[in-house]
């Protein structure tokens, strides 16, 4: 009904907005990431509309700090298990 004439022109941004919603959710949950929890597709749905483009973000820094993330977890496990003598002696 509202893509057809006179809704179709009168309505034009909003069944834009309508298709960009309903189309953004398919881009970020594809086949290959359809297990994505609820949350992490709206962080995903966050970046693709308010980040910067691929052209103007430089990943080195985010990457390296996934990288240190990952290590004080790793440290923190070994920590638990006993494996690690975090006090010094």
């Amino acid at each position: 009904m509202l893509t057809r004439e006179p809704y179709c022109s009168e309505y034009k941004i909003i069944l834009h907005l309508v298709h960009i919603m309903l189309v953004l959710p398919k881009r970020i949950k594809s086949d290959t990431r359809a297990s994505l929890h609820s949350d992490t597709v709206e962080d995903l749905r966050r970046i693709s509309v308010e980040g910067p483009s691929l052209e103007d973000f430089d990943a080195r820094e985010s990457v390296a700090r996934w990288f240190s993330q990952i290590k004080k977890a790793k440290l923190q496990e070994l920590a638990i298990r006993g494996a690690c003598d975090c006090n010094g002696g």
